[in-house]
């Protein structure tokens, strides 16, 4: 796996401090956005057997190494992590999120805001580059501000 820290199926947020996954849950409800407080959220679904999930998996680790400390402070990314979809998964809580959020392609991402105006997240699916992923969460924020 290209994700330092993630060790199978489940739901993991990542720590830009310690530059790694951390599990969050593998049983229970799904991930929401905007659980984690407000900002801006990356929400990337990988599946373990996607071969376009590796090159995005190592295109995601490469955007968090060039984004500015500015946008990371208020960045929260979580990855959703099933071996394919929910159909094959074994975390209650990554099949639940699957679902809630309708994926059935590889890789998706939700670039998403949360603030005192709401929830605004966009769609992405396929796999984005680091400078793609930038855009969006600009773009994003940008929005936020309007």
């Amino acid at each position: 796996m290209t994700l330092p820290g993630v060790e199978g199926n489940g739901v993991y947020v990542y720590n830009f401090e310690e530059k790694r996954w951390r599990l969050l849950r593998v049983d229970g409800e799904p991930f929401r956005v905007g659980e984690l407080g407000p900002g801006f959220y990356i929400v990337y679904f990988d599946n373990l057997e996607c071969s376009a999930c590796k090159l995005q998996d190592e295109e995601l680790m490469k955007a968090f190494s060039e984004f500015e400390k500015s946008l990371l402070e208020k960045l929260k990314s979580v990855a959703v992590v099933c071996d394919w979809f929910a159909r094959r998964c074994r975390s209650e809580a990554a099949a639940k999120t699957y679902k809630l959020y309708d994926v059935h392609m590889s890789p998706t991402i939700l670039v998403c805001r949360v603030d005192e105006g709401g929830e605004y997240c966009e769609r992405l699916v396929g796999v984005k580059f680091a400078r793609e992923l930038y855009y969006y969460l600009h773009r994003i924020a940008r929005r936020s501000r309007a």
